[in-house]
């Protein structure tokens, strides 16, 4: 019933006696290497784990989407029960409150970082989904007339709550570690003892909440400690069980959106239907299997943070800026007609203002001025050494796959619009099969609204959202318009 990361037993390093759990996730567990020079090495007992969980998304995918939504059912509500239960012992626990003040009480000076701002756009675009294509693609099984717009609500509403209502739960938890460390230190300088390996001259208790609070080491380390300090025994032993669970069934609920994202694609391309559904989501789970490998060694840590940075956060942010200029591509008349058929009414004009221009102004701003400012710094290819805590400029290879990662995300958008105006140039139009639905029979019950005059010159549309092939009234002239509103 002993936690083997809480002490070091026959472990004699240093580091162990300073921090056992650390050490214990660190050396233990991840096997991580001193340095980028050491040979690569996998971890196999790390990637076993890994390929148990692939074969677990494999089973859950064969089916699509029918299946993996029998699944969610557990795995998303499975966490809620858990973090429920770290809630009410966070709160029940002394010193809760400097956790709830560390999480809680703003610092307005940090409003002009250009980094605050990316690291909100990174959450979100992360907790949401946004940006890999799994909403799009799941939602292309919905019916074509869906209330998209109060789903688009709830899934940013429960995500924000789930987002607050973790950290309340987590940092209170936190908040009691931190007022127990404190007390240690102090008891100990008082009665002039050695000070614990834990101590840190001239914390307070707000400066031990703040440790260890994002990335790996908030859950495999600084949690790993929590379950012993809130519970004991047999406790500890089944909310650790517990906790870990939930960040299974997290990375399970992860990898479905993800690789829901793409498969579709695939099983999409007339070359690779003759392989079947379930042969389409074995090779691409398969391909996934092999290439974790390298996330599951000595330098797996490095390799995860290369591939987030580089393949996955600066893309992400690069993609959604260009799905929103895709709305002045594609005409705000054309996305408000698409809008009302699926949802009975128009997008509201508060959402089209951040559409065509407050959203993109943001993330344009936000993210030239945060890489702008790591190019000046010299910091743009660089990683964090965790042995040190300090950034260390990338070794020649790493910068070579970074360039590779973005390149590989970045030339999709302009590669795309090229190869587009390439085959119509020669008339070659692919053929994606047959519409899921009939457009006409879908727009037969839509009544045409006027746009008003702020709204026209606004939003660049006609006077019209919407009008079938008709004749209208002589009092607007007799002008005859298409299914398209004129721009």
């Amino acid at each position: 019933k002993n936690l083997p990361w809480l002490e070091c037993g026959s472990r004699a390093a240093n580091s162990c006696a300073i921090d056992p759990a650390s050490y214990y996730f660190q050396r233990e567990v991840l096997n991580r290497a001193d340095t980028l020079e050491d040979s690569l090495s996998p971890t196999w007992n790390v990637y076993f784990a890994c390929l148990i969980a692939w074969i677990v998304v494999y089973l859950c995918l064969q089916g699509g989407v029918q299946s993996s939504g029998k699944v969610v059912y557990f795995t998303c509500l499975f966490p809620y029960v858990v973090l429920t239960l770290l809630l009410v012992i966070g709160l029940t626990r002394e010193g809760a409150s400097y956790g709830l003040q560390y999480i809680f009480t703003p610092d307005f000076s940090k409003i002009w970082e250009p980094k605050v701002w990316v690291a909100a756009l990174e959450q979100i675009f992360f907790s949401a989904g946004i940006g890999f294509g799994g909403m799009i693609s799941m939602s292309s099984c919905m019916p074509v007339k869906n209330k998209t717009y109060k789903d688009a609500f709830v899934i940013l509403g429960m995500n924000s709550f789930t987002s607050v209502f973790a950290a309340t739960g987590i940092f209170s938890i936190k908040g009691h570690m931190a007022l127990t460390t404190h007390r240690k230190c102090e008891a100990a300088l008082e009665a002039g003892d050695v000070l614990p390996a834990a101590c840190k001259a001239g914390f307070s208790v707000l400066d031990y909440v703040g440790e260890d609070s994002s990335g790996s080491g908030l859950i495999f380390v600084t949690m790993a400690k929590a379950v012993n300090v809130v519970s004991s025994g047999y406790g500890s032993l089944t909310l650790s069980l517990m906790l870990y669970l939930m960040v299974i069934t997290l990375g399970l609920d992860s990898a479905f959106g993800t690789i829901e994202g793409y498969i579709p694609a695939f099983r999409d391309l007339p070359a690779l239907q003759k392989l079947g559904s379930q042969g389409i989501t074995k090779i691409c789970v398969g391909v996934s299997a092999v290439i974790s490998i390298i996330f599951c060694s000595n330098h797996g840590e490095f390799f995860i943070d290369l591939f987030d940075k580089y393949g996955c956060v600066m893309i992400l942010v690069y993609l959604g800026f260009f799905e929103l200029v895709a709305v002045w591509v594609y005409g705000m008349a054309n996305l408000d007609r698409d809008f009302k058929m699926m949802n009975g009414r128009r997008i509201p004009i508060p959402i089209k203002i951040c559409l065509m221009y407050v959203t993109p102004l943001l993330l344009l701003v936000s993210i030239s001025r945060s890489y702008l400012l790591e190019i000046i710094e010299g910091t743009l290819f660089s990683y964090r050494n965790y042995n040190t805590n300090e950034l260390n400029p990338l070794p020649w290879w790493g910068v070579v796959i970074a360039v590779i990662l973005f390149a590989c995300g970045a030339l999709c958008v302009p590669g795309a619009v090229i190869l587009t105006k390439v085959l119509e140039k020669n008339e070659i139009y692919l053929d994606w099969g047959r519409p899921d639905f009939n457009y006409e029979d879908a727009t037969a019950d839509m009544v045409s609204e006027k746009y008003n005059v702020v709204e026209q010159f606004l939003f660049r549309v006609g006077m019209y959202d919407f009008q079938p092939k008709t004749t209208l009234p002589e009092d607007d002239g007799g002008i005859e318009l298409n299914n398209f509103s004129s721009q």
